[in-house]
């Protein structure tokens, strides 16, 4: 078998003399090629109905139709539009060979044919419709591909509509609801101090630890009510921001002080070390509020006794904020996942409603800054970071 030549090739051969067919099949069996053959053209046209070839060697001169009419049927089969045809042939004046090209042939060989030769011809119209119908096939596929992509992103673009609409109803939902829960909150909550006004030298021990416990569990919900509304609100980027000039070293301080007094019920100091720091424009209430949601995740992760350290630093490109605790610390897996909604690490600490430090990456981000954690691991604390750039 020559080199390169695709092995085991379909060739038929088609020539009303035996001995012809014989030649031509052992030279090219030998080459590597499977041969079939037919004596006449109605024989290979009803061969080419029920099979597919590589390649098609037809005799001119036969009995019935002639190797022209034939080449002309094959054309006309959907199995023969692209096979090559090579005329075997006597007849080398140009009008024939005219004719051949004219119903269809891609080459001649002259009878007596060159092995060489024919070998040489064969192999090269094999090879350039193997790779004619690779690139068949592979166009194919890729249409196929296209074809199910493009369902693919429609379905998608459908999902997405769907997932939009539900998001839209969600957060509408969350709205009229955060609303609607606002009124009897307040009311629960201001019953629950007026009781604590006028009862509370008249109630005994358990019945103060019951007052106060529904005091904390309205504030829970109350704080649940808002975060979730906030949330939603960032969602479809309808939190407004009133940026002004702000002092952050001052804003900080402010935060702490009012955060001592939550922190001295655990028995907890917060001490601040803060430089000078360049002014930068922020929404002050919503930056207080990142600074408190960090200082309260602090407070309630860290044990009775515990120290909090609140510091900053600024270069050139903008501030960073940070809190330091000595809470339980985070591993490597959690430094992240933080910041995701509802998301808590270890047991349930009261108070929390999951969503405290993803409303600080909302405030902050919504400024263009990004928030981040670290902890050298459980049992060593955490620090919360956030940085602002100077240009708000």
């Amino acid at each position: 078998m020559e080199e390169g030549t695709p092995r085991m090739a379909k060739v038929l051969i088609v020539d009303d003399n035996m001995k012809n067919i014989q030649v031509l099949g052992s030279v090219l069996r030998d080459a590597g090629y499977s041969v079939s053959f037919s004596t006449n053209g109605e024989d290979a046209l009803r061969k080419m109905e029920g099979s597919e070839f590589d390649i098609i060697l037809l005799d001119i001169m036969m009995p019935g139709i002639d190797g022209y009419e034939t080449c002309r049927r094959i054309r006309e089969l959907p199995s023969g539009k692209t096979v090559p045809v090579i005329f075997l042939t006597a007849k080398t004046d140009e009008e024939s060979r005219v004719k051949g090209f004219s119903v269809g042939a891609q080459d001649y060989v002259s009878k007596p044919f060159s092995t060489p030769e024919l070998l040489a011809r064969v192999r090269t119209h094999v090879e350039l419709k193997m790779a004619r119908d690779e690139v068949i096939h592979y166009n194919r596929q890729l249409q196929e591909e296209i074809r199910l992509r493009d369902s693919v992103q429609r379905k998608l673009e459908r999902s997405n509509e769907k997932l939009k609409e539900a998001d839209r109803i969600k957060n509408e939902f969350i709205s009229i609801l955060s609303h609607d829960m606002g009124t009897p909150i307040t009311v629960i909550k201001g019953n629950l101090e007026l009781i604590e006004q006028m009862f509370w030298d008249s109630l005994d021990e358990n019945m103060k630890r019951i007052l106060g416990n529904m005091k904390k569990s309205a504030e829970i919900l109350d704080q649940l009510r808002m975060d979730t509304l906030d949330l939603s609100r960032m969602d479809v980027g309808t939190m407004k921001l009133k940026k002004e000039e702000v002092d952050m070293a001052s804003l900080i301080e402010e935060t702490v002080e009012e955060m001592r007094i939550t922190a001295s019920g655990k028995g907890q100091n917060i001490s601040a070390e803060l430089p000078d720091l360049p002014r930068v424009r922020v929404d002050r209430s919503k930056m207080k509020r990142a600074i408190t949601n960090y200082l309260s995740n602090a407070v309630r992760y860290s044990g009775e006794g515990a120290g909090i350290t609140v510091g900053a630093s600024s270069s050139d490109d903008g501030i960073v904020v940070w809190v330091k605790d000595t809470g339980r610390g985070l591993p490597g897996n959690e430094l992240e996942k933080v910041f995701e909604r509802f998301y808590r690490t270890g047991e349930r600490v009261e108070g929390s409603t999951g969503l405290g430090l993803a409303i600080v990456r909302g405030i902050v981000e919504a400024h263009g800054g990004k928030v981040w954690a670290e902890s050298e691991g459980e049992g060593k604390g955490s620090t919360f970071f956030f940085s602002l750039p100077l240009v708000g």
